[in-house]
């Protein structure tokens, strides 16, 4: 069932697939739900598996926005460091570490 949700994705490629595996973490429903979100527009599902720290950040603030508080500002370093282990993590993932 899961294999036949993947390939329902259309015309995306293998690392939409890998995205959608990594991001569901091994819940059905959830793969279900980036498969869908992956027909509409896959780079979502790209951006969710490949920038965690950066999504979980983002909303963050617009919960702390939501609450009529002050959302957080990155420096250009705290950014930059964040998107270093985003991608760090992305490629430990793909190696199976």
């Amino acid at each position: 069932m899961a294999l036949e949700s993947l390939d329902s994705c259309g015309q995306q490629d293998e690392g939409t697939q890998l995205a959608i595996l990594k991001v569901c973490e091994g819940k059905l429903w959830r793969l279900r739900d980036l498969v869908h979100m992956a027909k509409k527009d896959f780079r979502d599902v790209h951006f969710l598996a490949q920038v965690p720290e950066l999504v979980r950040f983002t909303d963050e603030n617009e919960a702390i926005r939501a609450s009529g508080g002050t959302p957080k500002k990155l420096t250009i370093e705290e950014e930059k460091a964040m998107h270093k282990r985003d991608q760090a993590q992305w490629f430990k993932w793909l190696s199976g570490e």
